[in-house]
């Protein structure tokens, strides 16, 4: 019975050994580890029965804390790729070969890969200026930053920065905001200045000129003549401040929405343009049903529609205008 015991432990012990090396092979890829597995549960095998039970006591305790300690950071590293795939920049983790481990959703979808992992980020990006960026982070202590210009999948600018992992471990980790749109709105307010400053050059020009010919000729019919165009091109300069005024309040206040009759706003313009499109030799005719609501700040639906139509007066030389408004 004796022999029996022994013979059970000892194959409960190989049986285990077994096991345990393959788990510490698995977990690990660790040899001496697995070596050293292998080692301590071969000795299991020929220990006594109340040895047998302490041991197999305080590895059943060993694996308690193993589960909880795995369970714990496979949460806190669930938390952490949620974190992540929450931002509004792309993440990379890259090796020092430049190859990623890591990317988070929005950098898969910046760049139109589903599962990154194991490629370069040259082969993800086709930007060699982002892989240079990368390299230069690995022997940078500091943080690398640059602009960059991508032209795969679409054409876009983001703001990169690569700074290299702490205790020396050979990983950068590698951030990029899309600044597409604030670079197309910046190139829009510069094209929008240039504009009012010729705008703002021409009438005030003509001002000047007609002034100094009035000081100089003191012909009563040149100085009604030159004082109805100042006063023409003093109302110019009127209209213009007030677009200004209007694009500056729409910018630093909230818009607010509410019921907004849109019809008696369109008949409010039509009235006020009418006069100006007669004096131009043109009509401006009016479809549209009386009142039809809609959702939006009634300022500056009342701006846009009266800047439409008298941009379409303006560039119209001869027939019409017809403004139509229909619900679809």
């Amino acid at each position: 019975m004796g022999q029996f015991a022994s013979r059970r432990t000892l194959l409960v012990g190989i049986c285990l050994a077994i096991a345990l090396a393959a788990i510490a092979l698995f977990l690990t890829h660790n040899f001496l580890l697995t070596g050293v597995a292998l080692v301590g549960v071969a000795v299991y095998a020929f220990l006594s029965d109340d040895q047998e039970r302490l041991l197999l006591a305080d590895m059943a305790n060993q694996s308690e804390e193993f589960a909880r300690t795995t369970n714990a950071a496979l949460e806190q590293k669930a938390a952490v790729d949620a974190f992540a795939d929450g931002l509004d920049a792309g993440i990379f983790v890259c090796d020092d070969r430049a190859h990623i481990s890591y990317a988070n959703t929005f950098a898969q979808q910046l760049f139109g890969f589903e599962n990154p992992q194991g490629r370069s980020i040259l082969a993800v990006t086709l930007s060699v200026e982002l892989e240079q960026l990368v390299l230069r982070a690995l022997e940078d202590e500091s943080r690398v930053e640059a602009e960059l210009a991508f032209s795969f999948p679409q054409e876009r600018i983001c703001r990169a920065s690569a700074w290299r992992a702490p205790s020396g471990l050979n990983r950068i980790y590698l951030a990029l905001v899309d600044i597409t749109d604030i670079r197309r709105l910046e190139r829009v307010r510069r094209d929008f200045v240039a504009n009012v400053s010729h705008e703002l050059r021409t009438p005030m020009t003509i001002i000047r000129s007609f002034s100094e010919t009035m000081l100089d000729d003191d012909d009563p019919s040149v100085r009604e003549k030159y004082l109805t165009r100042i006063i023409n091109e003093v109302d110019r300069l009127t209209s213009i401040t007030h677009d200004l005024l209007v694009l500056s309040t729409a910018e630093s206040s909230l818009v607010r929405k509410g019921p907004c009759d849109i019809g008696e706003i369109l008949r409010y313009a039509h009235n006020l343009l009418e006069p100006r499109a007669s004096e131009k030799g043109l009509t401006l005719e009016r479809i549209a049903p009386d009142s039809m609501f809609i959702e939006a700040n009634s300022s500056q639906i009342t701006q846009v529609i009266v800047n439409l139509l008298e941009n379409a007066i303006k560039y119209t030389n001869e027939g019409g205008v017809i403004v139509k408004l229909q619900d679809e």
